[in-house]
């Protein structure tokens, strides 16, 4: 065997894999709902917020379903984010024009939830939400950039 299959093996041994424990499991069956709970939550807010400071309904919050939420922006383009919710694969993906991507939910070295992009980059939460409503505007202005890496998948 080659020197990285026994360090892989090693890994694996010693619980550094990706591998998922009955205790993790049940954390994140319970943490992933609660972090998108809390998301669309915020985003609704949000976007309720932006169309009151703005005085005109420039974004439109639509619910589809526990496991889906929308955002329209009518202004200057029309374009539509679309969220959901991925219960048994504990993701959050989006779409929203040509940018599409999925984070998922994980438990954390400090054994809280965290998320994590296709990168095996930890993203806060917070991050996440701006960062939605962030690719929402930038679909409207092609020379807006919302990251230094691609967000698509």
């Amino acid at each position: 065997m080659n020197e990285y299959a026994k360090q892989y093996v090693a890994r694996l041994r010693n619980g550094r894999g990706e591998t998922v424990t009955g205790g993790e499991l049940m954390e994140l069956q319970q943490a992933a709902p609660l972090l998108w709970s809390e998301s669309r939550k915020w985003l609704q807010s949000t976007c309720h917020e932006i169309n009151r400071c703005k005085k005109s309904d420039t974004l439109d919050f639509e619910l589809g379903g526990q496991e889906e939420a929308r955002v329209l922006r009518k202004l200057p383009v029309t374009r539509r984010l679309h969220v959901r919710s991925r219960t048994m694969s504990q993701r959050i993906e989006y779409t929203c024009g040509a940018a599409k991507g999925e984070y998922t939910c994980g438990i954390g070295e400090d054994r809280r939830a965290v998320l994590t992009d296709v990168y095996h980059t930890m993203i806060s939460t917070s991050a996440l939400r701006k960062t939605l409503l962030e690719i929402l505007y930038a679909s409207q202005c092609p020379t807006v950039r919302t990251a230094s890496r691609p967000h698509d998948v």
